[in-house]
């Protein structure tokens, strides 16, 4: 886990910004009801899976986040542009979308990379040719 003020903040954007778009799906009907409620499901598994990374200590997870925001925020303007109406649940889940994205951005940036060692690998220690086995009987 990177830092534990920028972890609570995310759970706290993404909470809201997922149920902003609850609200954007249930007042769907017919095949779009279907297929955001399916998008639903997968924006809320990735970002879950990306919490878990970040949780567990893996680079990939504010990475997933980023994504997964990216393409909600793509869904949400789509799903405006089909239905023609917009509320004050397409503003809660745009501004809380483009916070949490902003702060997985500046995490990702912010994010001191690793040094890289590299490993030495001592020939002599571990390899004995054929040769010097058979002296040593």
């Amino acid at each position: 886990m990177r830092s534990p003020v920028s972890y609570f903040a995310m759970l706290f954007i993404l909470l809201f910004a997922a149920i902003g778009f609850i609200f954007i799906v249930f007042e769907l009907d017919g095949i779009a009801f279907a297929f955001e409620l399916v998008l639903l499901l997968v924006f809320m598994f990735f970002l879950a899976a990306g919490m878990f990374l970040d949780y567990s200590g893996k680079s990939a997870g504010f990475g997933i986040i980023a994504i997964a925001l990216a393409l909600l925020l793509l869904d949400v303007s789509a799903v405006f542009l089909i239905t023609g109406s917009f509320g004050l649940k397409y503003i809660t889940t745009i501004i809380f979308s483009l916070a949490g994205f902003v702060l997985s951005l500046i995490t990702i940036l912010t994010y001191p990379t690793e040094p890289t060692d590299e490993i030495h690998y001592d020939k002599k220690q571990y390899y004995y040719s054929l040769s010097e086995k058979a002296g040593e009987k």
